[in-house]
Protein backbone atom coordinates (compact mmCIF):
# COMPACT_ATOMS: atom_id res chain seq x y z
CA UNK A 1 0.00 0.00 0.00
CA UNK A 2 1.29 3.34 -1.12
CA UNK A 3 1.93 5.19 2.14
CA UNK A 4 0.24 8.39 0.47
CA UNK A 5 -3.12 6.73 -0.21
CA UNK A 6 -4.76 7.75 3.06
CA UNK A 7 -8.45 7.45 2.98
CA UNK A 8 -9.70 10.14 4.81
CA UNK A 9 -13.59 10.22 6.63
CA UNK A 10 -15.97 10.85 4.18
CA UNK A 11 -16.83 14.35 5.81
CA UNK A 12 -13.48 16.19 5.21
CA UNK A 13 -13.67 18.35 2.96
CA UNK A 14 -11.08 18.19 -0.03
CA UNK A 15 -10.67 20.74 -2.86
CA UNK A 16 -11.14 20.14 -5.93
CA UNK A 17 -8.32 21.72 -7.28
CA UNK A 18 -4.83 20.27 -7.05
CA UNK A 19 -2.38 22.30 -5.64
CA UNK A 20 1.72 21.52 -4.92
CA UNK A 21 2.06 20.16 -1.97
CA UNK A 22 6.09 19.48 -1.67
CA UNK A 23 9.15 19.42 -3.95
CA UNK A 24 12.01 17.03 -3.46
CA UNK A 25 14.71 19.35 -4.97
CA UNK A 26 16.82 16.20 -6.06
CA UNK A 27 15.11 12.99 -6.64
CA UNK A 28 16.76 11.82 -9.74
CA UNK A 29 18.84 13.11 -12.46
CA UNK A 30 17.93 13.14 -16.29
CA UNK A 31 19.68 10.05 -17.89
CA UNK A 32 19.33 12.20 -21.70
CA UNK A 33 21.40 15.68 -20.20
CA UNK A 34 22.00 14.95 -17.07
CA UNK A 35 20.30 17.55 -15.48
CA UNK A 36 18.68 17.52 -11.69
CA UNK A 37 15.32 15.95 -11.36
CA UNK A 38 12.62 17.60 -8.63
CA UNK A 39 10.37 15.71 -7.52
CA UNK A 40 6.94 17.33 -6.99
CA UNK A 41 3.81 16.08 -5.26
CA UNK A 42 0.28 17.63 -5.39
CA UNK A 43 -2.66 17.64 -2.73
CA UNK A 44 -6.32 18.54 -2.64
CA UNK A 45 -5.79 19.96 0.25
CA UNK A 46 -6.23 16.87 2.25
CA UNK A 47 -3.94 14.31 1.37
CA UNK A 48 -1.18 13.58 -1.44
CA UNK A 49 -2.67 12.53 -4.55
CA UNK A 50 -0.43 12.63 -7.53
CA UNK A 51 3.55 13.39 -8.11
CA UNK A 52 5.52 14.50 -11.50
CA UNK A 53 9.32 14.38 -11.91
CA UNK A 54 10.88 17.71 -13.81
CA UNK A 55 13.93 19.39 -14.43
CA UNK A 56 15.26 22.00 -11.99
CA UNK A 57 15.10 24.52 -14.74
CA UNK A 58 10.98 23.59 -15.01
CA UNK A 59 10.36 24.12 -10.95
CA UNK A 60 9.48 27.54 -11.65
CA UNK A 61 7.33 26.88 -14.26
CA UNK A 62 5.23 24.18 -12.75
CA UNK A 63 5.35 25.73 -8.88
CA UNK A 64 5.40 29.02 -9.39
CA UNK A 65 8.47 29.64 -7.01
CA UNK A 66 12.34 28.49 -8.30
CA UNK A 67 14.11 25.75 -7.11
CA UNK A 68 16.14 27.42 -4.43
CA UNK A 69 12.69 28.31 -2.35
CA UNK A 70 12.19 24.53 -2.53
CA UNK A 71 15.58 23.84 -1.56
CA UNK A 72 15.30 26.69 1.27
CA UNK A 73 11.77 24.69 2.18
CA UNK A 74 13.27 21.13 2.28
CA UNK A 75 16.24 22.36 4.17
CA UNK A 76 13.64 23.75 7.34
CA UNK A 77 11.73 20.65 7.05
CA UNK A 78 14.96 18.55 7.77
CA UNK A 79 15.74 20.65 10.50
CA UNK A 80 12.21 19.57 11.93
CA UNK A 81 12.47 15.99 10.82
CA UNK A 82 16.21 15.65 13.10
CA UNK A 83 14.45 17.72 15.71
CA UNK A 84 11.40 15.10 15.68
CA UNK A 85 14.01 12.38 15.81
CA UNK A 86 15.71 13.68 18.73
CA UNK A 87 12.29 13.88 20.53
CA UNK A 88 11.31 10.04 19.56
CA UNK A 89 14.96 8.92 20.33
CA UNK A 90 14.67 10.75 23.86
CA UNK A 91 10.86 9.31 24.69
CA UNK A 92 8.94 12.71 24.70
CA UNK A 93 6.85 12.13 21.66
CA UNK A 94 6.04 8.68 19.81
CA UNK A 95 6.78 7.76 16.20
CA UNK A 96 5.17 9.85 13.83
CA UNK A 97 4.54 9.50 9.99
CA UNK A 98 2.61 12.84 9.97
CA UNK A 99 3.37 16.35 10.94
CA UNK A 100 -0.19 17.05 11.83
CA UNK A 101 0.50 13.84 14.27
CA UNK A 102 2.73 16.41 16.30
CA UNK A 103 0.20 18.08 17.41
CA UNK A 104 -0.76 15.22 19.45
CA UNK A 105 2.08 15.39 21.51
CA UNK A 106 3.19 19.10 21.23
CA UNK A 107 2.32 23.03 19.87
CA UNK A 108 3.45 21.93 16.84
CA UNK A 109 3.34 25.44 15.07
CA UNK A 110 6.02 27.31 17.03
CA UNK A 111 9.15 26.53 19.16
CA UNK A 112 11.61 24.77 16.04
CA UNK A 113 13.79 28.01 15.11
CA UNK A 114 13.80 31.47 14.74
CA UNK A 115 13.68 31.18 10.89
CA UNK A 116 11.24 28.00 10.79
CA UNK A 117 8.63 30.50 13.48
CA UNK A 118 9.03 33.69 10.86
CA UNK A 119 7.58 31.71 7.89
CA UNK A 120 4.72 33.21 6.07
CA UNK A 121 1.70 30.71 6.28
CA UNK A 122 2.04 29.36 2.74
CA UNK A 123 5.90 28.93 3.29
CA UNK A 124 5.11 27.05 6.64
CA UNK A 125 2.26 24.68 5.12
CA UNK A 126 4.68 24.02 2.49
CA UNK A 127 7.06 22.60 5.19
CA UNK A 128 4.51 20.63 6.79
CA UNK A 129 4.20 19.18 3.86
CA UNK A 130 7.64 17.86 3.04
CA UNK A 131 8.01 16.93 6.36
CA UNK A 132 5.52 14.35 6.23
CA UNK A 133 6.77 13.41 3.27
CA UNK A 134 10.68 12.80 4.83
CA UNK A 135 8.66 11.12 7.46
CA UNK A 136 7.18 8.48 4.80
CA UNK A 137 9.45 8.44 2.36
CA UNK A 138 12.83 9.26 4.03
Amino acid sequence: MNPFDYNHPPDAPASGQLYIATVKPFDAVSPSDHQPLARVRYTNGKTFVGRDTVRHIDVHRETGQPVEHWMRIDGYAREIVSQISTLVADGAVSPVACFTELRYHLDADTGWSPAIDALSDEDWAAVQWRVTDLLRTG
